[in-house]
């Protein structure tokens, strides 16, 4: 996971790290974005690897940072499903989102593979659960 976040965090005009980042999928992955049209309607676009490259590499120009901000991770077996929740800045002012990410990795016996990236981003009709936040401590007050 480390990895997954390391590769998409650049400056503006910097390159990207897309070498590093195919080295952590299967061949067959696919990317969901999961989100609105303008209109409000529900959208889904779907991007191979290379896919997901050409659509956001201009958007990306502009410098982009994504950092986790909590992770729920179930695992059994050769599987694991990883709900990862997120913090955008886009730009070099920068504009700010969340999300969650939701991830489908296995083992294939020599090390961990990326299948699928399904993501959302936040919004008025569709907040972060709870479950899916970090978990905010109470100012102490009898400390």
């Amino acid at each position: 996971m480390r990895a997954f976040y390391e590769t998409v965090n650049i400056g503006p005009n910097e390159p990207r790290q897309w070498d590093r980042d195919r080295t952590l999928y299967s061949p067959w992955l696919r990317f969901v974005a999961l989100g609105k049209s303008p209109s409000g309607r529900a959208e889904t676009e779907i991007w191979t690897h290379q896919d997901l490259v050409d659509a956001t590499e201009p958007l990306i120009r502009q410098g982009f940072r994504e950092r986790e901000l909590h992770r729920v991770v179930r695992h059994y077996g050769r599987l694991v499903h990883i709900d990862s929740t997120y913090e955008t800045e886009l730009g070099p002012e920068p504009k700010r989102s969340r999300g969650v990410n939701s991830i489908e990795m296995y083992f294939d016996g020599q090390r961990w593979w990326i299948a699928s990236v399904m993501w959302q981003t936040e919004d008025p009709d569709h907040p972060i659960p709870k479950e899916l936040l970090p978990i905010v401590e109470p100012p102490c007050s009898g400390c």
